[in-house]
């Protein structure tokens, strides 16, 4: 009868997490590196249960098992003591690519957007979910593809909720230079109707005679005006 035990670098894994302070959980440290949190504990324990009385055992690939090496902080020597040189060597390249990046952070670029992060979270996931289609690990395929349904979801959302607010936000500029065309445009000149008494132009069409209209007072000569 095979043994319950879990593996050595399982127990080496679990011993390490639960030293951590403050405390990280299973599911918190599984969320950290894209693994469902029944993942995690499949391989902590060192077996599955697909159904009931049936218990099998779990391996972890050797990069899973340097990804939670590495949210744990387990060293390549720790690994390699346990017998998983694999591990112990993604877990090396995974350490040279973060000194990589580091140095590429220096190199001013475009930022990120947390659709991105998404993306890149599903495209991880869905990375792992071939990793356990290889191993022979079904049920960790099929918890890892529940993960990328997940993380699609909340891609989702969260593209509706930029595409409603732009669609909005052009609304708004319509609606506003709409405004601003009504605004400047230049007020109608009323024709004048012809009550309002004679023009400055109709003073200077009319002829004088010298002289004006009884009563009006004295002419020129300071005599009245005849009648």
């Amino acid at each position: 009868m095979e043994s319950d035990a879990a593996p050595p670098e399982a127990v080496l894994i679990k011993e390490v997490r639960e030293a951590i302070r403050p405390k990280l959980s299973q599911t918190a440290a599984a969320k950290k590196i894209g693994l469902s949190g029944t993942r995690w504990r499949q391989i902590e324990s060192g077996y599955q249960t697909p159904s009931a009385g049936v218990r099998n055992r779990v391996v972890a690939p050797a990069e899973t098992l340097a990804l939670m090496a590495r949210v744990v902080g387990v060293t390549e020597d720790q690994l390699k003591e346990v017998g998983r040189g694999d591990a112990a060597k993604e877990l090396a390249a995974m350490s040279s690519r973060s000194i990589g990046r580091g140095l590429a952070s220096l190199i001013p670029k475009e930022p990120t957007s947390p659709q991105l992060d998404y993306f890149y979270r599903a495209e991880r996931q869905l990375h792992h979910v071939g990793n356990s289609i290889r191993a022979g690990d079904h049920l960790g395929a099929i918890n890892g593809l529940e993960g990328v349904q997940s993380t699609v979801e909340l891609l989702i959302d969260r593209i509706t909720d930029l595409a409603t607010g732009e669609h909005h936000a052009v609304q708004t500029s319509a609606a506003e230079a709409s405004e601003s065309d009504a605004s400047t445009e230049e007020p109608e000149v009323e024709e004048d109707s012809g009550g309002s008494g004679p023009s400055d132009h109709d003073a200077e069409r009319r002829p004088s005679f010298g002289w004006r209209a009884a009563g009006e007072g004295a002419g020129e000569d300071g005599a009245e005006n005849p009648v």
